[in-house]
């Protein structure tokens, strides 16, 4: 079973995956930084169009990439919702790939 889990790189997706048995699945990572030892899409979260190939193929979706700055700066609006959002670029991406 291939999984994807968003936001690998970070601190809960670093304890998803020592969680998750490399016998019984093959991992993949959509992170902004790279993660040692999985195949690798490095996008930002907010990205459809960076982040929609790394959907393909995939069996499950972990999503744990998120926004955690407290109070992000006001000159540094974000251009779609944030990433937790149930209409995240994230879900969009899964779900057009997964028809």
């Amino acid at each position: 079973m291939i999984v994807l889990v968003t936001g690998m790189s970070g601190l809960i997706g670093t304890a998803m995956r020592r969680e998750l048995d490399p016998a019984r699945y093959e991992l993949r990572s959509l992170s902004r930084r790279e993660v040692p030892g999985v195949v690798n899409h490095r996008a930002d979260i907010a990205d459809l169009e960076a982040i929609a190939p790394a959907f393909t193929g995939v069996d499950a979706v972990v999503h744990l990439a998120a926004d955690v700055r407290l109070n992000p700066p006001f000159e540094e609006p974000r251009p779609t919702a944030p990433a937790s959002h149930a209409s995240s670029p994230c879900g969009a991406a899964s779900a057009t790939s997964s028809g």
